[in-house]
């Protein structure tokens, strides 16, 4: 058990101990809290003391993977806090995704007919005051290239590297706050529709060669880069010429507030 779950049901034991010898008349304090106050204090103390002498704990790793048990299409929520996360084609034959988790997953699965609706998030944790973590949250996760995928990424203040060349994705909603992030949209999928709503964040989005973009902003502070020999604007929208009649293509709408965008 982590020292995170003992610290506090310790911290109520001691109170209660000290305010039952009290009301037993086995010591006699007139206001208990005098008492209270300063036994959390020290015992914060002695806590912070102690995670400075024993250093940082290593950061608990976990492997998942998730079969498509036949699954045509793919529903993926992601909710990930602060860390690395990377995510890329690369999943083995028979499964939706595979990947390293630090700090461990959490994870709901529901199949219906043919779509497989996942839900991943970083566990709810009590971290203080003892939880004196490496730091190193790292998300590595290999999806299926196989079926169409719809991802929705909710990312907190992360280093993101969103590799999605060899996948299929249909849908992409990224909501992020104070991050960086590298996105690579798919070579192949068809006609995707990205969605991406950011806060004070930095965000490199490639398209492939070969790939149509149609792009629209709404970002008055940030600072936007877009390629304009691909994607020459009109009327306010940046569209490659092939747009209408291309194979591949992507729609990409960016809300950001305070911060950078590249496109290219």
């Amino acid at each position: 058990m982590r020292r995170s779950h003992l610290f506090w049901p310790m911290i109520l034991i001691a109170i209660g101990i000290l305010w039952l010898l009290n009301n037993l008349g086995i010591i006699d304090v007139d206001n208990i809290w005098s008492i209270v106050v300063p036994v959390v204090l020290i015992a914060l103390g002695i806590s912070i003391l102690f995670g400075s002498v024993i250093g940082t704990r290593a950061t608990e790793t976990r492997s998942l993977s998730i079969p498509l048990e036949g699954a045509e299409k793919a529903r993926l929520r992601f909710s990930y806090g602060a860390g690395r996360m990377t995510l890329r084609s690369g999943a083995r034959a028979g499964e939706l995704l595979s990947g390293m988790f630090g700090d461990g997953v959490e994870h709901k699965i529901r199949h219906k007919d043919a779509v497989l609706d996942v839900q991943l998030s970083m566990p709810t944790l009590i971290s203080f005051p003892f939880n004196w973590s490496s730091g190193d949250r790292q998300w590595s996760v290999d999806l299926s290239n196989s079926i169409a995928l719809d991802l929705a990424l909710e990312i907190g203040a992360a280093e993101a590297q969103l590799d999605l060349t060899g996948l299929r994705v249909t849908d992409l909603n990224l909501h992020t706050g104070a991050s960086s992030t590298d996105l690579r949209l798919p070579a192949g999928a068809g006609h995707t529709r990205v969605n991406i709503e950011a806060g004070a964040a930095s965000i490199d989005i490639h398209v492939p060669q070969g790939v149509a973009a149609r792009i629209s902003s709404d970002s008055a502070i940030s600072d936007i880069k877009i390629n304009s020999e691909r994607f020459p604007r009109r009327e306010g929208i940046y569209e490659s010429p092939d747009y209408a009649n291309a194979a591949n293509k992507a729609d990409i709408k960016v809300s950001v507030g305070i911060g950078s965008v590249s496109i290219r």
